[in-house]
């Protein structure tokens, strides 16, 4: 069975951090500038799937 890698780390990230991002004021567009949301937001993306990426290859290491 082919597991499609992108959906599984697109859904962490809506999960466990677009559904909560009222709670995290750096992503909160009532308290900050939307532009500067959205940069952060893109970098924080970047970074969280270059890691889960790299998760993953360790973990096809290991199975």
């Amino acid at each position: 069975m082919k597991i499609n890698l992108t959906n599984i780390i697109s859904q962490i990230w809506k999960s466990k951090i677009k559904a909560h991002k009222e709670e995290i004021r750096c992503l909160d567009t009532r308290k900050l500038d939307p532009i500067l949301v959205s940069q952060q937001g893109q970098d924080w993306w970047a970074d969280f799937n270059a890691t889960m990426k790299v998760i993953n290859q360790e973990c096809e290491k290991i199975t």
